[in-house]
């Protein structure tokens, strides 16, 4: 079975994944206030080595957080990692009081292609409500064909949504973290193809990593970690790339709207 069949709802690893846990796990995460004038983000300052710096396959994961209840109405809380308009992943939440479904979204390739996935069902409030509701995330796109792209998004270890599309697929610009409104604790990504089985493992293995959970390496497929955690109470500049791509520095520059928090947060699995 792979990723391109799309009948993952009803694999094994999903009938054998461990039960919820009650109670909420410490994790590191960027966060920026919510002053909607200011705006700081990571990047990469060379256009390659980097993710989908040439034609696909590659693949991006990461560990995105939200606090369901402090968003306030009618504003989104998201946070993205993007390359210029070749790819993007994006989390946003918008506030229940304000009669919005939730809504995560992935976009991948020229920029008008998107994946999109609203009202789902474990995007909940966090069981603690002093706690974040923490949401792990993965897109892969590939070419098959000729001229065709395979978008696929997965949350919290399913395969949500694909998409098949005809278009040329261009690198774009450098690779970002932009840390938003919301909160960002680690991401990880690279050029290849991960297998059914590693996407899965990926899953498992971040969400349970130790000390604290974090966006893994796909052995032999990843460019890019980064992982708040590396640094914990610390923003730096530039943040280091704990695997073989390249520093991200941060934009305009250290600043106390950036800080790095130890935050309690619930994960759907």
């Amino acid at each position: 079975m792979t990723a391109k069949r799309g009948t993952l709802w009803k694999t094994s690893w999903r009938r054998q994944k461990p039960s919820v846990a009650a109670a909420p796990v410490p994790m590191w995460f960027f966060r920026k206030d919510n002053d909607p004038l200011s705006t700081f983000y990571f990047e990469q300052p060379l256009l390659t080595p980097a993710i989908g710096d040439g034609l696909p396959p590659f693949w991006i994961g990461a560990i995105f957080g939200t606090d369901v209840d402090d968003t306030p109405v009618l504003s989104p809380a998201g946070s993205l990692l993007y390359s210029g308009g070749a790819w993007k992943s994006e989390l946003q939440l918008y506030s229940p009081s304000a009669g919005l479904p939730a809504e995560l979204r992935a976009l991948a390739s020229d920029g008008g292609v998107n994946l999109e996935q609203n009202g789902i069902p474990s995007l909940s409030p966090p069981l603690n409500p002093i706690a974040l509701r923490a949401v792990v995330q993965l897109i892969t796109v590939e070419k098959v064909g000729v001229g065709d792209l395979l978008l696929s998004l997965w949350i919290d270890g399913a395969l949500r949504q694909q998409q098949l599309r005809t278009a040329v697929y261009a690198p774009g610009a450098a690779v970002t973290i932009d840390i938003n409104t919301g909160y960002v604790s680690s991401m990880a990504g690279g050029n290849g193809l991960p297998t059914t089985q590693e996407i899965q493992d990926w899953f498992q293995a971040s969400r349970y990593a130790s000390p604290f959970p974090a966006a893994q390496a796909i052995a032999g497929k990843t460019l890019d970690i980064y992982d708040a955690a590396a640094t914990p109470g610390v923003v730096p500049d530039p943040l280091v790339n704990l695997s073989t791509g390249q520093d991200a520095v941060l934009f305009p520059g250290v600043s106390p709207a950036v800080t790095n928090v130890l935050l309690d947060a619930t994960f759907a699995y």
